[in-house]
């Protein structure tokens, strides 16, 4: 009777373990409808603790204490746990607490919706029993996500062709099938990173076979995010590689390999820039307009995006300098933003409604000041003292911190699950990660 009550309680938190995997599979993979799988997750989490309950004896009025007695250890857990968890918390009440001071009531609640993702995570993270196996089945679900969502793009793409199908079709915008590229290459240069933590960890063992797939996957990952062509995925995928180049010769001392791994990158990176045209002038435009560092046409004639970008940033200053402690609230930001384009004669981005393209601008138009050094220190704090695997950590921090510098990505719903659910994952998996040989 005692071994079926512990085999009752096992399978219940198997099913949990592998909600929170699958949790982690379609998040590169569906950019909409997430919220309903976190839900199907935590009740699945509900499911374990009642079954847990009830085999170990206890009374059934005491079921409906369950979600009350979860939140209230979940909170003892984070304040507890003194780390980032907490700030993330925080975070999210201040975007809360400014939609009561917000003039548009209907936007800053569908803001602080938006922002709750860093209030669950962390709630379900902090109860949930981190260990090496649970911690790498949810790396190896994200990483085939993104593998499969590389081949639906790819697939996408050639069944979109009608026949006519060129190089130049698989780059930029017609490669992302789901999601904007900057997006898709951000979780894939993360994807990069994990497999890279999986790779070289002497704690993993794992078949030739599974090692070489591995590999394979880091150049077939680093190429698909070339193709994207998304400026902020390629700044962020050439310090991935810089930093784990370091890794290889400064942490596991393999000189060979590192050499092995830096060719065959630069190699994919230059004959990607020489034979696709289409990237090539992303490029040359991207230096030229930063060099230029202001809001002008091109040679063309008409605004590049980078700077749209430059033009954009400097309104949205505008705005926060207006009020720069607690910012104009959640649901007024964007309108004010608006506003500063039609004042500027900023026609393009006041048509299209742009905001801030900088997630730390967004922040601070929003929250204030002190929302902005809340992100910061949630960014940049978040993935340090990892021991052995620190420089990879701080990898994860550099294609966040940077993904967040160029787009407001917080303001979407593909950019703020995914972004609180790794930071999250990785801050509550930290002693994992610290294990490993």
């Amino acid at each position: 009777m005692i071994n079926s009550n512990y085999k009752s309680i096992y399978r219940s938190k198997k099913l949990f373990d592998y909600g929170l995997a699958f949790l982690a599979f379609l998040i590169p993979l569906i950019s909409k409808g997430l919220p309903l799988v976190i839900i199907g997750v935590a009740i699945l989490g509900v499911f374990y603790y009642v079954i847990a309950y009830r085999k170990v004896g206890k009374e059934e009025k005491n079921y409906i204490f369950i979600p009350y007695n979860l939140l209230r250890d979940s909170f003892f857990n984070i304040i507890k746990s003194r780390n980032t968890l907490l700030i993330m918390v925080c975070f999210f009440f201040c975007y809360l607490i400014s939609a009561f001071y917000s003039d548009n009531q209907e936007i800053a609640w569908k803001g602080v919706v938006l922002k709750s993702s860093f209030l669950y995570f962390p709630i379900l993270f902090s109860l949930t029993k981190w260990d090496f196996k649970k911690t790498k089945r949810i790396f190896d679900f994200f990483i085939l996500g993104c593998f499969c969502n590389l081949m639906l793009s790819y697939i996408s793409v050639i069944l979109d062709s009608e026949g006519g199908l060129k190089l130049n079709d698989f780059i930029s915008s017609n490669l992302s099938f789901a999601f904007h590229r900057s997006y898709i290459a951000m979780y894939i240069n993360i994807a990069i990173i994990l497999n890279t933590i999986l790779l070289f960890s002497k704690s993993v063992a794992e078949t030739r076979i599974d090692v070489a797939f591995r590999w394979v996957l880091q150049f077939l990952f680093s190429l698909f995010v070339i193709m994207l062509s998304s400026r902020s995925g390629l700044l962020t995928w050439f310090i991935t590689i810089i930093l784990i180049v370091l890794f290889q010769v400064f942490v596991r001392k393999q000189i060979v390999k590192s050499l092995f791994f830096t060719s065959g990158m630069t190699f994919i990176f230059f004959f990607s820039i020489n034979n696709l045209s289409f990237l090539g002038g992303r490029m040359e435009e991207t230096v030229q307009t930063i060099t230029n560092s202001n809001y002008e046409k091109g040679v063309n004639g008409k605004y590049t995006s980078t700077g749209i970008r430059v033009g954009i940033w400097k309104a949205s200053l505008s705005v926060f300098n207006s009020s720069p402690l607690f910012g104009i609230g959640v649901g007024d930001a964007k309108a004010q933003l608006i506003k500063m384009y039609q004042e500027k004669r900023m026609k393009f981005c006041y048509e299209s409604k742009f905001n801030s393209h900088n997630q730390y601008l967004d922040t601070g138009l929003s929250i204030g000041i002190v929302g902005v050094l809340m992100l910061c220190l949630i960014v940049f704090f978040s993935f340090i003292n990892f021991g052995n695997f620190t420089i990879l950590t701080i990898a994860i921090m550099a294609v966040i911190g940077g993904s967040l510098f160029v787009e407001s990505m917080l303001e979407r719903q593909a950019g703020v699950i995914f972004i609180s659910w790794i930071i999250a994952l990785i801050v509550s998996v930290r002693p994992v990660l610290k294990s490993l040989k």
